[in-house]
């Protein structure tokens, strides 16, 4: 186990012991979900002038790289990426 996944595990169970009402906890999953969804229209609409200005070929060598412990998997189809 690496320092990243060491570093995220002991996150993660801070964050899990917090004394935080089920309410507050869903209000802070909805503003998370609504803060992803904003940035990623953003990297959608932002795409085309990517591509523009590093070229095509570049571009899918970047969106297809694999990179460990990412979330993200990729839409062969579209060229974009998402997490999941």
């Amino acid at each position: 186990m690496d320092a990243r996944q060491v570093f995220k595990g002991i996150y993660r169970n801070a964050l899990n012991s917090l004394p935080i009402e089920t309410s507050v906890v869903q209000k802070i999953v909805d503003e998370a979900n609504l803060a992803f969804q904003l940035n990623r229209n953003v990297m959608h609409d932002l795409e085309p002038l990517v591509k523009d200005a590093v070229g095509d070929q570049v571009f899918e060598q970047i969106t297809r790289q694999e990179r460990p412990g990412s979330t993200e998997h990729h839409h062969r189809s579209s060229g974009l990426l998402s997490a999941t």
